[in-house]
């Protein structure tokens, strides 16, 4: 049977990439009439109620990927006459694939969270699923997603890497998890096709959970130490760090050839920043916070496992 491409690299490694990428435009996808149909299995996760969900699909795989990465191949999928992307990783255990859809899902809640307060450019994450090929040896699965068409940009990482171009909206939206999820997190390793992102990574605080690419503090400080505050920045009301000129890249509403200070900016769009946040209904909860209240519910289920236990034997 057909048998699932593999990369060079191990991954889950926390190893940072820090080289300066070039944009990069994919390939053209195969001729699908020449590659079979196989049956899979669609899993995909809902951060509202925390659960899986599994839908059965027909889909066609390039065996060939179009491309590789630090960590995974990337091969065109057709499904439901629609071009997707697999990815695979070598090496990687089953539960990492569901741990970077959960991920990157929450990171897609992170976006919606951004956009509420009306930035110049709003930003988003593709919807990811993991896909599990039953009909071959092992039932392998992988990671599946909307093909992105366009010139793929990766503009900062999981340490402290920022692109040359530096562009505001990206730097601005890492900078805004930051601050919002009350210096808890940070969504970092922004890459996609214009604002809409893929394959994102989670730092957090406490460096649990969300893979080997959680660098934990020393990632977040990296971000912290090469981040410059650019005009969406202030726009958002965020703390200054490092302030580049404010007259470039896009700032909202406002652009001339003279720089400008950043209070002049905020008098302007104090007046759609409280529109927006009249609009904006709740605040959703930063994924440690989630990990924190499993581990809470799975420690009070464990102790009430305990107390019956108990309480059984004393009837005995």
């Amino acid at each position: 049977s057909q048998q699932p491409p593999s990369t060079a690299s191990s991954a889950g490694s926390a190893a940072p990439d820090v080289s300066a990428e070039a944009p990069t435009t994919p390939p053209p996808p195969p001729d699908f009439s020449t590659i079979a149909t196989e049956n899979a299995v669609s899993h995909q996760y809902d951060t509202r109620t925390a659960r899986w969900s599994e839908t059965r699909v027909a889909v066609k795989i390039s065996t060939t990927p179009f491309a590789h990465g630090a960590l995974r191949t990337a091969h065109y999928v057709l499904l439901n006459g629609k071009l997707f992307v697999a990815k695979f990783a070598d090496k990687s255990a089953r539960e990492r694939y569901f741990a970077d859809v959960e991920m990157q899902m929450h990171c897609k809640d992170w976006a919606a969270e951004y956009n509420c307060y009306r930035p110049p450019k709003r930003v988003d994450f593709v919807k990811a699923a993991v896909l599990e090929l039953i009909e071959r040896d092992g039932a392998p699965v992988c990671g599946l997603e909307h093909f992105i068409d366009g010139k793929y940009h990766k503009h900062n990482n999981n340490y402290g890497f920022v692109n040359d171009d530096e562009r505001n909206t990206p730097q601005a939206f890492s900078h805004f998890t930051y601050e919002v999820s009350e210096h808890r997190l940070l969504i970092c390793d922004i890459q996609g096709v214009g604002d809409l992102y893929t394959d994102p990574q989670m730092c957090t605080a406490d460096g649990v959970g969300f893979g080997a690419g959680n660098l934990g503090r020393a990632g977040i400080e990296r971000f912290l130490a090469t981040h410059r505050c650019n005009a969406i920045c202030i726009y958002l009301r965020l703390p200054v760090l490092n302030a580049k000129s404010l007259s470039i890249g896009t700032v909202p509403a406002l652009r001339g050839a003279a720089p400008m200070h950043w209070a002049d900016i905020n008098a302007a769009v104090r007046p759609a920043r409280a529109a927006a946040d009249q609009e904006k209904q709740r605040r959703y909860a930063p994924p440690s916070l989630i990990v924190d209240a499993q581990r809470r519910a799975s420690a009070a289920a464990a102790a009430d496992d305990g107390s019956s236990s108990s309480s059984d034997d004393d009837d005995s």
